[in-house]
């Protein structure tokens, strides 16, 4: 076959060209070490301490646009808490997620979804260089109100500019005497 893209007959579009459709592999729980930030499988040994960070003065702004509410036992979820937002520990764990994703499992995609007016994960998601894909209007219903949920996604085709990005940007000479980073997560990819 060729990477030419071959022309639908009836419409005259195109027809994607065809792909690998070997399957990818089943994720496995696994520790991932970076410089940073360190991913693991949760484990009771942690759900007292993340039960805390979750349930601190600012904890009901920051459950405002999860489907959960904020939690009044140890329960389970993905929450990037003040002690991390915004930091090279919560951008290393991105990337490290990503990377497990798509070169560990070969996934063709890893995705952000968030409420439509969480504008802080909105924002996060374009600094970590997720595509912004379109909102699902009406999505469903969260703690009595509707929610239109707002899709970003990180392809296999993005994931190389992407991947180089977060290298360099968290690259120790990327960093100066106070710990703070040069560029941009943004400049590190070449964005616009």
């Amino acid at each position: 076959m060729t990477a030419e893209h071959e022309i639908d007959p009836e419409t005259s579009l195109p027809i994607e060209v065809p792909v690998d459709d070997t399957p990818a592999d089943a994720p496995v729980a696994e520790f991932i070490a970076g410089r940073y930030a360190r991913i693991e499988p949760l484990a009771m040994r942690h759900a007292s301490d993340l039960f805390a960070a979750s349930s601190d003065a600012g904890a009901a702004a920051r459950f405002r646009y999860l489907l959960d509410s904020q939690p009044a036992s140890v329960v389970g979820n993905i929450l990037l808490g003040p002690t991390i937002a915004r930091t090279r520990v919560a951008t290393e764990a991105i990337y490290l997620m990503a990377r497990q994703c798509i070169d560990g499992w070969r996934y063709r995609r890893f995705e952000w979804k968030c409420d439509n007016l969480n504008a802080a994960s909105c924002r996060a998601a374009n600094r970590f260089g997720f595509v912004f894909e379109g909102v699902f209007r009406r999505d469903f219903i969260v703690k009595g109100r509707s929610r239109d949920t707002a899709w970003y996604s990180i392809t296999d085709e993005d994931w190389p500019r992407v991947r180089d990005g977060f290298e360099r940007w968290l690259d120790p000479p990327n960093s100066d005497e106070e710990d703070r980073q040069k560029l941009s997560l943004e400049a590190m990819r070449g964005d616009p």
